[in-house]
């Protein structure tokens, strides 16, 4: 296959038997923080559509039926029920603030061409009542283990007994001809504290505390002789993408009272052509609002992937590289691509809904 997969389709009869086992598997059963909400699966999937998502450079699973995924528990976790779990725990003197990551392993499911389908599929029948409208809309890619390849998508709601929002992150991590899912769950509790909306502010703020806390887990994964696959095939990648964001701050002096506003404002252009030749346009502002320092930039050369990379070469000598996290089908006249410019960052849940890190192109 190599189109971009984002229609949703009916639950496939292979999921079945684990919608019918996740009470006995205790997915949603575990104490998480002193919560437990119940996740009735007997009712229905609440209706959503499936996250859109690019497939692989190799759509098709491998031959080797027998690959299974290795898992060693890192250090700093502890199994309680289905899942593995880490904390953090800080008292700053009003009591304990609990950053938690927990991980849970599905049973593995064999490869099919569309992901983004596949990740809605499961999404609906393991993810707790709350999260079930939660789903984000596309499909990401990334490395875990020792270089395995993986889909993934997320979403965030605020679990019944639970003083801050979880964010849910699903992974289908692709080893020969099966993937492996695993869920991770992020969440956050301070008990006793009676401020609610303070508590709900921190726990959305320790979601890249949590997500650091995960990958451990992630990291640990093997499936030896299937590491190191492209992500994603370049020839979904060309297009004539635009980016930008923007955004403001305003401040108050102390002494004086007068208030003044920052603000950052950026956007392009990147054409990546079919004959691996690319053209660049940007242009940005950033500073004190009424004296801002404008720049802009142009050029243009050969692209080419690197596994996980976009690698720009300019003529003029410059390379510049960018981590993808996602290539996907937004409708049937437009597709989006995630380029993250940061390489020191990670892809995860936290990172990869950077608007600067959005481009979008007709299809």
């Amino acid at each position: 296959m190599d189109t971009l997969g984002r229609a949703p389709r009916p639950l496939a009869t292979v999921l079945l038997p684990l919608v019918a086992a996740s009470a006995a598997l205790g997915l949603a059963a575990c104490s998480r923080d002193g919560a437990t909400p119940a996740a009735d699966r007997s009712g229905s999937a609440a209706p959503s559509s499936s996250p859109a998502a690019a497939p692989p450079a190799t759509a098709a699973p491998t031959d080797d039926p027998d690959a299974e995924i290795a898992i060693t528990v890192p250090p700093g976790f502890v199994q309680d029920g289905t899942w593995y779990v880490a904390k953090q725990v800080e008292n700053r003197g009003g009591g304990d603030e609990i950053t938690s990551a927990l991980v849970a392993v599905l049973p593995p499911q064999p490869r099919q061409a569309d992901a983004g389908a596949a990740l809605g599929e499961l999404w609906r029948s393991w993810m707790p009542p709350e999260l079930k409208d939660a789903l984000n809309p596309m499909a990401y890619r990334r490395y875990v283990g020792d270089g395995l390849g993986a889909s993934f998508t997320f979403g965030v709601a605020r679990e019944r007994d639970h003083q801050a929002d979880s964010l849910f992150a699903l992974y289908l991590v692709e080893c020969g001809a099966r993937w492996q899912p695993i869920v991770v769950a992020q969440t956050y509790a301070e008990p006793g504290n009676p401020n609610a909306s303070l508590v709900a502010m921190s726990g959305r703020v320790s979601f890249p505390t949590s997500a650091r806390l995960a990958e451990p887990f992630l990291a640990a994964l093997r499936c030896p002789g299937h590491a190191d696959a492209p992500l994603v095939d370049p020839r979904l990648l060309p297009g004539r993408y635009r980016f930008g964001t923007s955004g403001s701050q305003e401040w108050v002096q102390l002494g004086t009272g007068a208030t003044y506003m920052t603000a950052v404002s950026y956007g392009g252009e990147l054409d990546l052509g079919d004959d691996g030749g690319f053209t660049y346009r940007f242009a940005g502002a950033s500073g004190r609002v009424g004296n801002m320092d404008v720049s802009t930039d142009d050029g243009a050369g050969r692209w080419r992937v690197e596994r996980d990379l976009l690698v720009l070469a300019f003529d003029d000598g410059r390379t510049s590289r960018y981590r993808i996290a996602g290539v996907a089908a937004l409708s049937d006249t437009s597709k989006a691509a995630v380029f993250l410019s940061d390489l020191s960052r990670p892809v995860d849940p936290t990172t990869v809904t950077d608007g600067g890190a959005f481009y979008v192109a007709p299809r």
